[in-house]
């Protein structure tokens, strides 16, 4: 956990002028910090043997682009939806955070065109974070947290 909380510090410090005034900006930094911790979770399963990583967080990721997004877009080679579950990813999602001191939760659902959809969410990231003056309080406070 102590090497998440250093990376995360001195990801926050290099952009601290930029995030004391920016909610939006922390925010983006927290997620896109929560996304590094995902992805290798569904890299360690046989996901990617039939899905495709696209959209705006991959663009990001692997060409570099420099804009927030705030999920992961992935499309099936060949469309194997009826036998397809989140169930598997996500326990892999959790145990990869885990490692790491982050406590993830998720759940499954479809989007009103059928899309399998999963939520991924924690506070652990933030809970590290809280009152620890790195950012301002009010972004880390319980009461104020977004999703």
């Amino acid at each position: 956990m102590n090497d998440l909380f250093e990376y995360t510090k001195n990801r926050l410090f290099e952009k601290k002028d930029e995030l004391v005034n920016d909610e939006d900006l922390f925010r983006s930094e927290i997620r896109e910090i929560m996304q590094e911790i995902i992805l290798p979770g569904l890299i360690k399963t046989d996901f990617f043997n039939n899905n495709v990583f696209q959209g705006g967080t991959a663009l990001r990721m692997v060409h570099g682009l420099k804009r927030y997004s705030e999920d992961f877009d992935f499309n099936m080679k060949e469309n194997k939806s009826e036998e397809f579950s989140w169930k598997i990813y996500g326990e892999k999602i959790k145990e990869s955070g885990n490692i790491l001191g982050v406590d993830f939760s998720y759940k499954e659902s479809k989007d009103k065109f059928g899309n399998m959809i999963m939520r991924i969410k924690s506070d652990s990231l933030l809970e590290m974070l809280h009152d620890k003056k790195i950012v301002p309080y009010e972004f880390t406070e319980p009461g104020n947290r977004k999703k």
